[in-house]
């Protein structure tokens, strides 16, 4: 399943209307995304239409398809680590 950066664009026009997103729900969403071995850059181009500035950033996007990619899908732990200084 290869998308096409024209194919992302075609979205846009189909998907007017914003949706709410959870973090939960894109981590699913670039999961199967990257279970595909779709290119990150195309899943959150992909995103973007229909999520808008509700979609999470590409950083966030390459660090969850990194961390996929390291271990069996599904098994990835949705919850970052705690970090020093964090919340």
């Amino acid at each position: 399943m290869k998308m096409k950066q024209t194919e992302c664009s075609e979205r846009q026009h189909i998907n007017s209307r914003r949706r709410v997103i959870t973090q939960k729900k894109a981590y699913n969403i670039i999961e199967f995304f990257a279970a595909e071995k779709i290119p990150l850059l195309n899943i959150h181009c992909c995103m973007q239409p229909t999520y808008g500035d509700k979609s999470v950033d590409v950083s966030t996007v390459r660090r969850w398809v990194q961390k996929f990619q390291q271990e069996e899908v599904g098994e990835a732990n949705l919850y970052n680590k705690v970090r020093i200084g964090g919340q």
